[in-house]
């Protein structure tokens, strides 16, 4: 499993209260963490779920692993959205604000 700088800017600027700029990301979820802090916890999560995400890439489905909604990863009194292409590239990462919003995410999909 990977995180390029693509992908990693992309988390950090959707999902970092410091890099809202102006009202678009108002609805996102956002950690409650810093810098480092958040690569620590992507690498903690991802561990968590290390023996699932590896069958499920081994498997060779050509399908993403995806942890949402109510199958999201709980780690230490948060859950988060996981999606990790079948390459092994982690495509998103984001904690979910409340169980509604982890709720709704479900039937969003």
């Amino acid at each position: 499993m990977y995180l390029d700088l693509e992908r990693f800017l992309h988390i950090y600027a959707r999902h970092v209260t410091e890099t809202h700029v102006g009202g678009q990301f108002a609805v996102k979820t956002v950690f409650q963490y810093k810098y480092d802090d958040i690569i620590r916890i992507i690498q903690a999560v991802i561990e968590s779920e290390a023996t699932a995400i590896q069958e499920h890439l081994a498997a060779g489905s050509g399908k993403n692993f995806l942890r949402m909604g109510k199958r999201s990863i709980y780690y230490e009194g948060h859950y988060y959205r996981v999606e990790i292409e079948s390459d092994g590239r982690l495509l998103t990462f984001h904690p979910y604000n409340n169980n509604d919003e982890r709720d709704a995410d479900d039937a969003a999909a």
